[in-house]
């Protein structure tokens, strides 16, 4: 759920409020946890906005995505910020574009936060050397995450976190 509009590259990512309400009751309705992607800070106030309206539940998974030409620039300090403006205890990612991937997961793993990868926000392994796979990106992230005491979470530990039920036979 993209909560608020972003200047994207050379264009505009528009999502009017009143589309933002539809979705996030839409997916209330059909029982899907949302992961908010959290483009600009605003974005985190607009999405209390739709728990305090009782169409987001807690706790909300945000996804900070950073490096995108027109959002914010992928830096720690503004990885620390979101992560800080966010309410105690939520589920947090980062995606991180233009090439900013690796760091920034790695910044988020250190600082207690999970990671994201694939195809979407970067097909590269390294600057200029396409991914084998969408698995080559995880496995890296593994490997990098037990390096810093951090194994990655099974199913059920993940549904846990998000606040989901179990998961039906």
């Amino acid at each position: 759920l993209n909560p608020g509009s972003i200047n994207y590259d050379q264009g505009v990512y528009v999502n009017a409020p009143s589309d933002i309400a539809y979705w996030a009751q839409e997916m209330q309705r059909r029982g899907i946890k949302p992961d908010v992607a959290i483009f600009d800070v605003a974005m985190v106030a607009n999405t209390m906005a739709l728990v305090e309206r009782g169409w987001i539940e807690e706790p909300v998974l945000f996804s900070f995505v950073l490096g995108q030409a027109g959002a914010l620039p992928a830096t720690a300090r503004n990885l620390v910020f979101l992560a800080e403006t966010i309410p105690a205890g939520s589920p947090w990612c980062v995606a991180g574009h233009g090439g900013h991937d690796l760091r920034m997961s790695v910044l988020s793993m250190a600082m207690g936060g999970h990671a994201r990868a694939g195809f979407e926000d970067n097909p590269y392994y390294r600057c200029g050397e396409p991914a084998a796979s969408n698995a080559q990106l995880i496995e890296r992230l593994v490997r990098i995450g037990r390096e810093l005491g951090r194994e990655p979470a099974t199913p059920d530990e993940a549904r846990a976190m998000l606040g989901l039920g179990s998961r039906a036979g």
